[in-house]
């Protein structure tokens, strides 16, 4: 494994992790059971520390030759090179600049609906989903 693709690969790892510790709701979703029952910390320490690890994630991914692939001929790491870019960028525009956590109360009800939703039985689930009016009896 050449050095660029290692290092991509540690550091793709490593944002992961961390974007489960900030999106623990989204990592239940994905089967990864640590974290269900966890909510988001959106406390300001918290954005702010977020923000300031994905402003690192792509100073580090700059100092990556995203051409190193290619010569490579290694489509697979230059996909993921491009596709954690880009959600590296999403992730930084979404926290500083968009701000939703700021105007839009849902941000902070995501988690706990998920969360609820998830150990509810499925019987339960199907039944809300059949019927929108479903009030629980």
């Amino acid at each position: 494994m050449q050095q660029h693709t290692y290092h991509l690969k540690r550091l793709g790892d490593d944002f992961l992790q961390r974007y489960f510790d900030v999106h623990p709701a989204a990592a239940s979703y994905l089967g990864l059971h640590a974290y269900d029952g966890r909510s988001a910390d959106l406390s300001r320490g918290a954005i702010a520390s977020w923000i300031a690890a994905l402003q690192d994630y792509q100073r580090q991914l700059n100092q990556i030759d995203a051409n190193a692939f290619a010569a490579d001929r290694d489509p697979t790491a230059w996909l993921d090179y491009h596709i954690l870019c880009w959600q590296i960028a999403y992730e930084l525009w979404r926290w500083s600049e968009q701000r939703e956590y700021r105007r839009n109360p849902l941000v902070y009800a995501y988690d706990l609906i998920y969360q609820t939703n998830l150990n509810l039985p499925q019987a339960v689930i199907l039944s809300k989903a059949k019927n929108p009016g479903y009030r629980g009896r």
